[in-house]
């Protein structure tokens, strides 16, 4: 249900051609035609690594970079490896609502704890 649901899935890290490959997987194993999702990949982005990751998914699966640190300072200045994560939500005419953020590595997920839990409970994530 939920991959149908979802427009695509955003790669955390780790390598990101094996993971448009086991997504490409899943996709394909749930009767879903991977070209019609997206992946955004935005883990240490640079040009060659843009570059080899569009290689892999061009006809497999949609696909979207959120470049940053690298791209976005390339004068030469010291980098400042900073993340920033939203913690809550604002839709148009609602209230402030927190947000969970699910991480490859559990030690990266970020939100109030028994909301973690619903949201493994739901999507059916052990731990």
């Amino acid at each position: 249900m939920f991959a149908k649901l979802f427009d695509g899935v955003r790669h955390d890290s780790g390598d990101a051609v094996e993971f448009a490959n086991q997504t490409n997987h899943h996709y394909e194993q749930l009767g879903i035609d991977p070209r019609s999702k997206t992946i955004i990949f935005s883990d240490a982005l640079n040009y060659d690594k843009v570059a080899r990751i569009a290689d892999f998914c061009r006809g497999k699966i949609g696909m979207s970079f959120g470049i940053g640190t690298s791209l976005t300072n390339d004068v030469g200045l010291k980098l400042m490896n900073i993340v920033i994560k939203m913690v809550e939500a604002h839709p148009e005419g609602g209230e402030w609502t927190p947000v969970v953020k699910l991480s490859d590595e559990r030690g990266k997920y970020t939100g109030e704890e028994k909301m973690i839990h619903l949201v493994n409970t739901i999507l059916n994530i052990p731990g």
